[in-house]
């Protein structure tokens, strides 16, 4: 399994629409990390991948860009994109402010969604151990990354 991370700029986006089918067919799982808050295109693309029964993860907590889009507006435009397909995870990014009130929060009210957690090292996931003991109901799914935002084990 190969998990591209993208931004979610209108080339990658259409790359991703125009090779659904490849992306399918080569176990490819799409990381994508909104950097507009603009969410047609987005859409757009989520419903071709879901169509094409491409696997993919859309970052609800994005860290890049002077102003980074919100949670709220993520969850608020996206998340009727994630219950009317299968899948689409949620993901959220474990980073050094990270708060254990913010995860959990997502995951409670999101938990029927798939959802990924995304972290650059072991060391944050055991800054986390008791939300996650709780909620053993939930299908998450651990990406380990490379300072190059590279997946470098799913564990």
């Amino acid at each position: 399994m190969y998990y591209p991370y993208l931004r979610g700029k209108q080339f990658e986006l259409i790359l991703l629409r125009e090779n659904a089918e490849f992306i399918a067919e080569n176990d490819i799982h799409p990381i994508l990390e909104p950097v507009k808050s603009e969410f047609n295109t987005l859409n757009r693309t989520l419903k071709t991948l879901c169509e094409n029964e491409v696997n993919c993860t859309i970052i609800v907590n994005p860290q890049v860009g002077g102003n980074p889009v919100k949670i709220t507006s993520i969850l608020q435009n996206l998340v009727s994109e994630c219950y009317q397909y299968n899948n689409i995870l949620l993901g959220y990014i474990l980073h050094a402010g990270s708060k254990t009130s913010d995860l959990t929060a997502i995951l409670d009210k999101y938990k029927t969604i798939p959802f990924s957690i995304i972290h650059y090292g072991l060391q944050m996931v055991k800054k986390f151990p008791k939300p996650f003991n709780l909620m053993t109901t939930l299908k998450i799914i651990f990406l380990l990354m490379d300072l190059q935002g590279n997946c470098t084990k799913n564990i």
